[in-house]
């Protein structure tokens, strides 16, 4: 009787850690993320030893379990001086992003309207950026109308990163500047429609970005087996290393026994 119950209690306990190991031991999914985010202008230049800081403003930021989010700004004036704009100036300015953590996907966008931009460095009737992340890579655009860099009219659509050296004599514009990352289960790409780099030393220096849209996704990862189910692998393997050497042991004692019974 004590026996039958030794081996009921220890296949019990054998069927207990193989059930947590198993749980522990078998693989889990971390959920998909995305990111998005948008801004109209953002501003941080010194002119003639004075620091001159604006946004980044209209901004949105996606929340990582994905949603919709939109915001807008009537004007912008950026001066150096008071109240001439001669930094920035801008109508309308609209942002907005939105995505899912099915797929997953991100979507960005950023517009802005009669822009102006260091005393007519940069003009246009439009300047817009866009962008999209999914699990299948990234894609990103900008859309300028009617602009002009330096005076001279620009394409309506340039292409990645169209670098325009020594506007003026003071600055570095860069049209459809993108960066991006793409690869295990992650990708990102960040859009300015227009990115102007001031380099004329004490006199002007610093950036001035228009329209920025951000996206990106990251997709669910496989976690590996855990500690806890490494652990309960091995208690498992002691405790039928247990049985078996019990059962050997009963084994020996019954032949025992009856070698006995026969003397």
């Amino acid at each position: 009787m004590g026996t039958f119950r030794l081996h009921t209690r220890l296949g019990i306990t054998l069927a207990g850690v193989l059930a947590m190991a198993t749980a522990a031991a078998s693989p889990a999914f971390a959920a998909n993320t995305v990111s998005g985010s948008a801004f109209g202008e953002s501003v941080n230049v010194t002119v003639a030893g004075i620091n001159v800081t604006s946004g980044p403003l209209p901004t949105v930021a996606l929340p990582a379990t994905g949603g919709s989010q939109t915001n807008s700004l009537a004007s912008i004036c950026v001066s150096s001086v008071a109240s001439t704009c001669d930094v920035l100036s801008a109508g309308i300015l609209n942002v907005s992003t939105s995505g899912s953590t099915a797929g997953p996907s991100s979507t960005s966008s950023a517009s802005v309207a009669t822009a102006n931009a260091f005393h007519g460095l940069v003009t246009a009737d439009l300047i817009s950026s866009t962008c999209s992340a999914d699990a299948n890579g990234v894609s990103g655009s900008s859309s300028l109308v009617n602009a002009k860099v330096g005076g001279i009219s620009v394409a309506a659509n340039p292409a990645p990163n169209t670098t325009l050296l020594n506007v003026g004599g003071i600055a570095k514009v860069v049209l459809n500047e993108q960066t991006s990352s793409t690869g295990s289960g992650a990708n990102s790409i960040t859009v300015n429609a227009v990115h102007v780099y001031l380099n004329a030393g004490p006199v002007a220096s610093g950036d001035i970005i228009i329209s920025q849209s951000h996206c990106d996704v990251a997709g669910g990862n496989v976690v590996p087996v855990g500690t806890i189910g490494v652990i309960g692998l091995t208690g498992l393997a002691g405790l039928g290393f247990a049985l078996v050497q019990h059962r050997s042991w009963q084994r020996r004692m019954a032949a025992a026994a009856r070698a006995q019974s026969l003397a």
